[in-house]
């Protein structure tokens, strides 16, 4: 089956994997190690790996000296440190995806939040909007390999937290939502047109209609295969295996996948459910999540206020949790480009 990555490692910790994350992520203040990962695991020439590792560094250590505050923090202030640890952790995407230059030009958030503007008054009507430039577009572009749709793109916090898959029970339960994901296997197969390979995708029965393919985003340049119910195929490619398969993954929005495990350890994939232009890799709704409270700590304590005393509150705390640990999980898979089962 194919995951975000090539590589899937189960790493199995004694430790709360928040701890061990961050002692991962501190490694990075080094730079000679970072110089060492862009090279071998991004490819990056070795003579150009300085000024980029020197970047990672100082990002990483604010990061992490963010990360502790946020996490010692009483949970009404915390998502303000914690969505700049996020930040600067989203900012070491920009560079390893080669980015930097780009970077240094656009070093604002690149997102606004409603609130400035009018009262709020529930977490799920309030909005922000993306910019066409700063950190966030950029990571999405790192990510999806596209830009952010339009300028100004305003997206309600009723749709950000449907793709946030931490919080799902929570968001389920408090506001009798389901999360806008579909279940999907996607693999190699013989392909008899081309006597090459191509990708299958193949919705496993979940007791509840699939969604209809033009809403599955991964799957846009799939076909319906009239032999087998729920199967998608992608056009083929002729020549050796390994050849045509890493073009194959090529063409695949691999940031698109979305990897859990179940009670057994088994690994399976889901993918994003939208009839939107916007693509929802995992990272960029948590830390919209995460901006859009960030501005509330800041600057609206009577609408925080509201929060605390309504069923949003619940989901906050799971959020403040459960995000950050899988936006750190998500950061160390793309840096170290591997995808890992995290057990306890």
């Amino acid at each position: 089956m194919i995951f975000r990555y090539d590589r899937v490692e189960s790493v199995r910790t004694h430790r709360d994997p928040f701890d061990d994350l961050c002692c991962w992520i501190s490694g990075l203040r080094s730079v000679r190690y970072s110089r060492e990962l862009l090279n071998a695991v991004h490819k990056f020439p070795s003579r150009t790996t300085l000024e980029p590792a020197a970047a990672v560094s100082a990002h990483a250590d604010a990061a992490i000296q963010l990360l502790e505050q946020g996490q010692s923090a009483a949970a009404e202030v915390a998502f303000l440190p914690l969505y700049y640890a996020l930040l600067n952790l989203a900012k070491i995407y920009v560079i390893v995806g080669g980015r930097l230059s780009d970077l240094q030009e656009q070093r604002w958030h690149g997102a606004t939040h409603s609130g400035a503007r009018k009262a709020s008054h529930d977490l799920m009507t309030d909005t922000v909007s993306l910019k066409g430039r700063g950190a966030i577009p950029l990571l999405y572009t790192v990510l999806t390999g596209e830009k952010v749709p339009r300028a100004n793109l305003t997206l309600k916090m009723s749709e950000i937290y449907r793709y946030i898959w931490d919080v799902s029970y929570e968001y389920e339960r408090l506001y009798g939502h389901v999360l806008a994901f579909e279940r999907v296997e996607v693999d190699f197969e013989d392909d008899p047109s081309t006597k090459g390979r191509r990708m299958v995708a193949k919705l496993p029965e979940t007791g509840r209609p699939t969604a209809p393919k033009k809403d599955l985003r991964l799957l846009s340049h799939f076909k319906p295969d009239a032999s087998r119910p729920n199967t998608y195929v992608s056009p083929g490619v002729s020549g050796n295996v390994v050849g045509s398969q890493v073009l194959l993954l090529s063409q695949l929005r691999r940031s698109l996948l979305v990897c859990d495990s179940d009670m057994w350890g088994q690994m399976h994939t889901f993918t994003p459910v939208s009839n939107r232009l916007f693509l929802w890799p995992e990272e960029i709704p948590i830390l919209l999540a995460f901006f859009h409270m960030s501005n509330v700590v800041r600057y609206n304590p009577e609408f925080l206020a509201k929060l605390k005393d309504s069923r949003a509150w619940g989901l906050l705390l799971v959020l403040r949790n459960h995000g950050v640990l899988k936006f750190l999980k998500l950061f160390w898979e793309r840096v170290s480009n591997s995808c890992f089962c995290l057990q306890t």
